[in-house]
């Protein structure tokens, strides 16, 4: 019976194109090729903003520590797998966001699933104010603390302050800096106005931010001089700094209680030594790379002029200057086509982003330009696009 189940749950997901196909994928050094089937594609819709995978002295760390330490802990932090390492790379990511505190996490969900799943037990009168569009880690970790939520508007600070008038708990504001699915923007100057007219906690997830914004890429906090007005600062490594893992960051007594407190840090395998040793690396050649941000713009720019001329529809939002470019197709069996026939007719690797991960009618190719991608390689794709998006699709 349960396999008949499985069976029609994925014939259904095929049936409205949500089924999920993978690539195997080893890049190439420059971190935005790869070799598949004997042709050379390039890469649109990786998270390794800055390629620090790539880079030769974060790898030089790694093997260096694997050497030193082995491969892997052995055990969780609170038994036997808590290294110096675990440490140093604490204390580097309380210094980078100018807090007391940081604790990290085996990947960002981990990092805001337990945070917000802590805040149930530590503060069991507060109310949690969610964006609307705030990532699948924190509704989850939400749901998980019991508490009561309020969804506001994305981005809309008015609908946000009407639900906060109405408040007798203790309130937590819950943000991104960036969001992932379309690259907007949260209106800091504004939230953390409200914050403090209501006397709010304020949690931001800055994981698409850092590495990328702000003089020494400590994030969109950074770039506006905010960093002060937040209360957890959480952010992650498998982005823009190319290893993995999530951390937070905050006040001694706040991070300290969700050690103590966060599910998926207390019986969770500590992530290794390089890691957390390459991760420090990468940190330091980032705080340093303002050029290969430069050109991380340049080429974002270009590729958005480049929409513009050809009239190529992209989801609205309110920070043009964003890294994140979505271009709208709007319908998921079309948004799987064209992938496929970017990735096989044109040598381009696009992830389609369909629903549930984002609403009916949205449907979007999310393409993440590099400092790294050529004008030929954006040429070429917004050419390929064109031809298809010019073709009568049929479902």
């Amino acid at each position: 019976m349960f396999k008949n189940l499985c069976l029609d749950f994925i014939k259904n997901y095929k049936n409205n194109g949500n089924y999920r196909n993978f690539v195997p994928i080893n890049k190439n050094k420059n971190g935005i090729t790869f070799h598949y089937l004997n042709n050379c594609k390039t890469i649109w819709s990786g998270n390794d903003y800055m390629i620090m995978s790539q880079n030769e002295c974060v790898k030089k760390k790694a093997i260096e520590t694997i050497e030193k330490y082995g491969i892997g802990t052995g055990g969780t932090r609170n038994i036997g797998g808590s290294t110096p390492s675990h440490f140093r790379l604490e204390k580097c990511i309380a210094n980078f966001h100018n807090k007391e505190s940081g604790l990290i996490f085996n990947s960002g969900f981990s990092a805001n699933y337990s945070t917000f799943q802590s805040f149930g037990k530590l503060f069991p009168n507060a109310q949690i104010y969610s964006d609307r569009d705030n990532h699948a880690s924190m509704i989850h970790g939400i749901r998980a603390s019991g508490l009561e939520k309020k969804i506001f508007k994305h981005n809309n600070m008015d609908d946000l302050e009407s639900l906060l008038k109405k408040s007798t708990k203790m309130n937590i504001i819950a943000i991104e800096s960036i969001y992932s699915m379309d690259g907007s923007k949260a209106p800091l100057d504004d939230l953390c106005f409200l914050a403090k007219k209501y006397n709010a906690l304020t949690f931001i997830d800055e994981i698409h931010a850092v590495g990328v914004y702000g003089e020494s890429g400590a994030g969109i906090t950074e770039l506006e001089d905010h960093q002060n007005k937040f209360d957890i600062i959480m952010g992650g490594f498998g982005k823009a700094f190319g290893t993995i893992g999530g951390y937070i960051t905050g006040d001694n007594h706040l991070i300290d209680s969700i050690r103590l407190l966060g599910a998926s840090f207390i019986f969770t395998t500590s992530t290794p030594s390089h890691i957390s040793e390459s991760t420090i690396k990468s940190i330091e050649v980032i705080k340093k790379s303002q050029r290969e941000r430069d050109r991380l713009f340049k080429n974002v720019n270009y590729f958005n002029d480049k929409l513009k001329e050809n009239n190529i529809e992209t989801i609205e939002t309110n920070y043009p200057e964003s890294h994140i470019i979505a271009i709208l197709i709007g319908d998921s069996n079309k948004c799987n086509w064209v992938c496929k026939k970017l990735f096989e007719d044109f040598h381009h690797y696009v992830q389609p982003i369909n629903f549930p991960t984002v609403p009916q009618k949205t449907e979007r190719l999310r393409i993440n330009v590099t400092g790294y991608h050529t004008e030929e390689m954006i040429d070429h794709f917004i050419e390929s696009l064109l031809t298809l998006l010019s073709i009568k699709y049929e479902n």
